[in-house]
């Protein structure tokens, strides 16, 4: 279609934009699992937006006039690295799972894919959950970390955060596999206090990602051995009508 045509059948619609065919150098690596599927988006466009966030509270966690930060993909990338770095960290196999509880935000994405590039296997977890469920969840995928969103992360005063993080901590003293409890809070908010928690396993996203992201070589390494057909994803039902069922997604 050439620049400026209009969709087909529908005369008042826009024009659909033209989408440049971007050509993969051949030093990056090809896409055979998630991991470098993000890999070779953040080579080959590094400084375009990859997604936005509003940020409500300044470093100190002061309230401020909202605004919209924007990640660019190496910035996302990076993010994501440094996640990778604190999961292997912790000694977490090559296919290994982690699960994750928050609201659909950039942190979500972060972690999920911060799963990826350390070729693991992520699960997510549907808020409003019991700690029963939450405990079902956690020993049915065999998860060895969960992050979870604490403080103002789900938009609200930090009621929310307070009873999801409660949750899981109740249901991680049934889950011995469990080896980290990572805990993300909105910009500026410290989602949880470290002084008061009670499991040793608890920490926040901000220490638990604090190292340098892992570099190439380490990254090809550990993605060498996931191919398309490793498990990537868990997705589970609601469990209305009786304990959740997994969808395994390569």
């Amino acid at each position: 279609m050439s620049p400026g045509a209009r969709v087909p059948g529908d005369p008042t619609a826009r024009p659909l934009p033209i989408v440049p065919v971007l050509q993969a150098p051949a030093d990056i690596p090809a896409v055979a699992n998630l991991g470098n599927l993000l890999r070779r988006r953040a080579r080959l466009t590094p400084d375009r937006p990859a997604c936005y966030r509003k940020i409500l509270r300044d470093a100190d966690g002061r309230a401020i006039e909202p605004r919209w930060e924007t990640l660019t993909w190496r910035q996302f990338h990076d993010r994501a690295a440094t996640v990778a770095r604190g999961l292997i960290d912790l000694g977490l196999a090559v296919g290994a799972r982690v699960a994750i509880l928050g609201p659909t935000n950039v942190e979500w994405g972060v972690c999920d894919f911060g799963g990826h590039l350390a070729g693991l296997a992520t699960a997510g977890i549907y808020p409003r959950q019991t700690a029963a469920q939450i405990r079902h969840l956690l020993q049915h995928s065999g998860a060895e970390a969960i992050f979870v969103a604490g403080g103002t992360a789900w938009g609200d005063d930090g009621a929310q955060g307070r009873e999801e993080l409660a949750n899981v901590v109740e249901a991680a003293q049934d889950a011995p596999d469990l080896r980290a409890i990572v805990v993300w809070g909105a910009p500026g908010d410290p989602a949880f206090d470290p002084s008061s928690a009670d499991d040793p396993r608890l920490r926040s996203l901000d220490a638990f990602a604090a190292d340098p992201p892992l570099d190439d070589d380490a990254l090809d390494a550990r993605l060498a051995s996931v191919g398309l057909d490793d498990l990537a994803i868990l997705i589970y039902t609601s469990g209305t009508t009786g304990p959740p069922k997994a969808a395994m997604i390569s």
